[in-house]
């Protein structure tokens, strides 16, 4: 379409839904179940829901069909449309997650919405496509391909044919412990939300749940922004909003303090006397500013860059990118100013980056080198080329910067294979399933209990089915295109048997060997995430699903990454609502994916000259 849809601004929302962390959720051996279990579906009502499931389930293959035969990709692109009333009403029947009877008149609703949109489609048309208003639409996710809902307010004077500009914001709801895919639909088929400006797109993602975004739930919507990055909304403008009652009220006035440190003053616009909600006259602020914002605009590439992140998860910053770090975890920064053919860089805890500018986009002479400065350092690169596109990349080798990507052999820790273990359920993932006998019993059971737990709550917190295969199933296909979840250990699961010898932290029968310590195999596991030896641009994760647990549930803020790099986990102890049972050994692995050593043992290495 010629029409430009264009963000403005990330907006954080806040919502109406039912609040977490009370007193009783703090209590870890006494967790509630998230989401809670739903009524009771009177038995006439499911058996029409489930008949009407099954019919639809036979259009949506009949238009597969139709797609395969037709050769008709639209039909593909536009199934998940239908598909996501057939997940929302299926799952919420099967696993009881109706939580009120107005519920069930929905589902009736939106079973009858899936079967008009499989008709029209089979006809060849897609009305909801070029629909006005409240507009629910899906897509097939690539981490587990599943269909997740999304919704859509789109205004009376977008045009997709013509020509022109508009405005596009991302609304992120609030935390709802009951936010089923069917209670999603119901919102996006009949709420316009509190804040839909004129002439705006408003996109409101469903972001998997009840999970702050977070995960999963990031990568379908943008990258999550955290205080410890403040510095970089120096190039996002940004307006947060808090209501003075509310106990979220806290998460702005940290980012306020964190920016403060930065020198960066934040607008924080507050809800007098208002609790979890937006006060009236604090929207019509906001929106003012929005308005602003758009008539505005942003440069399209800042001269002037500043850029701190502590992962190669977020490496990038607009024409700047970080492609290798002194050590995870650690700050990294790079401020990088651009003038009259001259690049200025001062970096801190980078090792590895490359500078990029698209075609038309590089404000630099086609007949001139560029002057690349680097603390005491003068590097000169070509100039750009032809079609005013540029790059360089540039490496650290004995504290001198070099021209050039590096070139030495072996794993680096890299944008997109940095870890941690949570790190390989952003993207493409299946679950090994062990297919032959353990070492060790104990072992065994574990592993097999944890694995049948990751299946399940998966479904339950992330909203889609995790793929299951076994060991003996995998396929080149596989390898190459998704992070293997191995379960077991090296004696039952024949691709870990495969790969054991490869891997920094030795697994045999009688021990596990990390290094430092040791632990005796029969009554220890290995949980651990490592690039594939088979496809080395692929994670395997032993023994592991995301590595926050049901405590974790009760509140946004307690759902992050629990483990790092790898762990050993003594099974005396048994699992838990935080824990798979008792860490006695864990650390990330270090930039080249090898085990860290202690200083002391460094300055041994390095006098051995190893």
């Amino acid at each position: 379409m010629s029409t430009r849809v264009w963000a403005v601004l990330f907006l954080v929302a806040v919502g109406s839904m039912a609040l977490a962390d009370g007193p009783a959720d703090n209590i870890p051996a006494n967790v509630r179940r998230i989401p809670k279990l739903g009524i009771d579906v009177p038995a006439e009502r499911r058996a029409t829901l489930e008949q009407g499931l099954a019919s639809l389930a036979s259009k949506l293959a009949l238009l597969r069909t139709q797609a395969a035969e037709q050769k008709d990709p639209r039909i593909t692109e536009l199934l998940p449309d239908i598909e996501i009333y057939h997940k929302a009403i299926h799952d919420a029947l099967q696993y009881q997650e109706i939580f009120e009877a107005r519920e069930i008149d929905f589902a009736t609703q939106a079973l009858a919405t899936g079967h008009q949109r499989a008709d029209q489609l089979s006809q060849g048309a897609a009305p909801w496509t070029t629909a006005r208003g409240l507009v629910v639409r899906g897509y097939k996710s690539k981490i587990d391909g599943s269909v997740q809902p999304y919704g859509l307010v789109i205004p009376e004077s977008y045009s997709s044919q013509g020509p022109g500009k508009f405005r596009c914001d991302l609304w992120f709801h609030g935390r709802g412990e009951t936010l089923s895919e069917l209670n999603f639909l119901r919102d996006r088929t009949n709420n316009v939300g509190q804040i839909s400006p004129e002439d705006t797109i408003v996109l409101h993602p469903y972001g998997r749940y009840c999970n702050a975004f977070k995960f999963a739930g990031e990568i379908d919507v943008l990258e999550a922004l955290d205080p410890g990055w403040a510095i970089n909304l120096r190039h996002c403008p940004t307006i947060a909003y808090s209501g003075e009652l509310d106990a979220q009220k806290q998460a702005a006035d940290i980012m306020e303090r964190a920016l403060a440190d930065e020198g960066i003053e934040l607008v924080h616009i507050i809800g007098p006397q208002t609790k979890h909600a937006i006060h009236a006259d604090s929207k019509r602020e906001i929106e003012k500013r929005l308005s602003s914002l758009a008539r505005i605009g942003r440069p399209w590439q800042d001269q002037d860059l500043i850029f701190t992140t502590y992962t190669l998860r977020y490496p990038r910053m607009q024409w700047l990118t970080i492609e290798g770090m002194e050590e995870h975890w650690t700050r990294a920064e790079v401020a990088a100013s651009l003038l009259a053919g001259e690049i200025d860089l001062d970096v801190a805890g980078v090792t590895d980056l490359s500078l990029s500018f698209p075609a038309g986009e590089a404000p630099l002479d086609v007949q001139s080198p560029v002057l690349l400065v680097i603390g005491e350092q003068e590097l000169e690169a070509q100039g750009a080329k032809s079609d005013r596109s540029w790059s360089a990349n540039l490496h650290k080798v004995r504290g001198e910067w070099r021209l050039g990507k590096r070139p030495e052999a072996g794993l680096r820790k890299r944008p997109g294979l940095q870890g941690p273990i949570d790190d390989a359920f952003m993207d493409s993932f299946i679950f090994v399933r062990p297919t032959g006998k353990a070492w060790h019993e104990a072992v065994g059971k574990w592993s097999d209990s944890e694995l049948e737990r990751a299946i399940e709550h998966w479904r339950r917190h992330f909203r889609g089915a995790a793929r299951v295969k076994n060991d003996t199933e995998i396929t080149p296909d596989d390898i190459a295109s998704a992070n293997l979840i191995l379960w077991g250990d090296p004696s039952s699961n024949a691709v870990l048997k495969q790969i054991a010898e490869k891997l920094p932290i030795r697994w045999d029968e009688k021990q596990i060997d990390a290094g430092a310590k040791q632990h005796d195999s029969s009554g220890h596991a290995l949980v651990a995430i490592y690039p594939n030896p088979q496809n080395p641009g692929r994670y395997i994760v032993l023994n592991s699903s995301f590595t926050f647990r049901e405590y974790a549930y009760l509140n946004n803020a307690r759902q992050v990454a629990m483990l790092p790099d790898w762990a050993v986990v003594d099974l005396s102890t048994p699992p838990n609502s935080i824990w798979p049972g008792k860490i006695v050994d864990a650390d990330f692995f270090d930039e080249a994916w090898q085990l860290k050593v202690s200083p002391e043992r460094a300055e041994l290495l390095r006098a051995a000259g190893k």
